[in-house]
Order: structure tokens, then C-alpha cells, then sequence
């Protein structure tokens, strides 16, 4: 009896000690701080990896109960490719008071949240909001499905029939690069002034 209630318990135990295990889930779905992050979160990816970046508000109930959901979810395509010449997605999420705020996302068509997209060399392939928590999951999973199916030709014929789509975000994010060259120059030029007399 002793022995079967020790087996019982080992995976709580299990369970806590995984659940303590901060910066390794931290790795797992990286928190962009800001607009340079995630600038740098969708720059620095190798070619045709998929980048998914969940938008979120600290406000929103719904938004926090996908938190753990999204970690599941990552944790699944982590495992799923240990032994697949696929190249493993990133995941993040992005606070929208962070780098400058609604209007900032609302340029790239986050309208709402929890609101999903996901990049691929640079490029916006998939953005949909996701809707109550229960439904977070199916179409998570589902479109990263879909992403990972398409072939190269497939890829390709997507590029060509949603360009137009694929053009907006594209300047938005242009458009937010050179705002932090803008940002960059203007601390600079402040820097260089400081103590100098008009």
C-alpha cells in the first residue's frame, strides 16, 4: 500500500518540479519587451522558420487564461521536433502597451486581443484573432499546422496570392524599423548636446 501511494504521488511531485523550472518556460515563449525585440524576434529568425507572436493586454481575462495554453502548445512543437528536420518554431508574446502602444499594433492589424500572427522570413503569414479561450487552442494549432504542411511551391503561391496583405504589414513593421532609427538618432543627437551651450 505504501509503495502505491508513493506512486501516486511522484507525478505531483513531477509536476511542481517542472512547474519551478522558470527559465527554461521562459526560453520556451520569449516575452518581447519592446519594439526592438520584436523587430529583432522576426530579423534574426533562420530562413523559413516560423515566428508566432501572441498580442495580449494585462487587462484581459481571456488573454491570461491562453498564457498557459501557449506554453502547451510550444512545449508540443518542441517536442514534436526533436526528431524532425523541421525547422522548430519561436513563440512570444507582446504586452500591447509596449512600443507606443495601440496605435502601433493597431498598424499591423492587431485589432483586438488575444490576437495571433505568425511571421516567416520577414513576412506576415497568418494573423487572426483568436477568440474565447476555448477556441485559443484549435485555431492555434490548426494554422500551425497548415504552416508547417505547405511545400515550398505552396509557400510561393501564397506569397503571390495574398501580397497585397502581405505588403501592408510589411510597411507597418518598415514603418516601426525606421521609427527605432529615428528614436536611436534623436538620443544620440541629444547625447552629444548635453552640456552644450545654444
Amino acid at each position: 500500500q505504501q509503495q502505491q501511494q508513493q506512486q501516486q504521488q511522484q507525478p505531483v511531485v513531477v509536476a511542481q518540479e517542472e512547474e519551478h523550472q522558470l527559465p527554461q518556460q521562459q526560453q520556451l515563449v520569449q516575452e518581447l519587451l519592446s519594439r526592438d525585440d520584436f523587430l529583432s524576434y522576426i530579423d534574426d529568425a533562420p530562413s523559413n522558420q516560423l515566428c508566432l507572436v501572441k498580442y495580449h493586454a494585462n487587462y484581459c481575462k481571456v488573454c491570461q487564461r491562453t498564457k498557459m495554453v501557449l506554453r502547451r502548445i510550444a512545449t508540443q512543437e518542441r517536442n514534436n521536433n526533436n526528431n524532425n528536420n523541421f525547422t522548430p518554431l519561436k513563440f512570444a508574446t507582446f504586452e500591447i502597451s509596449a512600443a507606443g502602444g495601440a496605435p502601433v499594433f493597431k498598424s499591423l492589424g492587431v485589432n483586438r486581443t488575444p490576437f495571433v500572427q505568425i511571421y516567416r522570413n520577414g513576412m506576415c503569414v497568418a494573423s487572426f484573432a483568436t477568440g474565447p479561450s476555448h477556441n485559443f487552442a484549435t485555431k492555434v494549432e490548426g494554422t500551425i499546422q497548415m504552416c508547417k504542411d505547405r511545400t515550398q511551391r505552396e509557400w510561393e503561391h501564397f506569397e503571390t496570392e495574398f501580397i497585397e496583405q502581405i505588403r501592408e504589414t510589411r510597411k507597418a513593421v518598415d514603418a516601426l524599423r525606421c521609427a527605432g532609427e529615428g528614436d536611436a538618432l534623436v538620443a544620440a543627437a541629444n547625447h552629444n548636446n548635453v552640456g552644450v551651450s545654444p
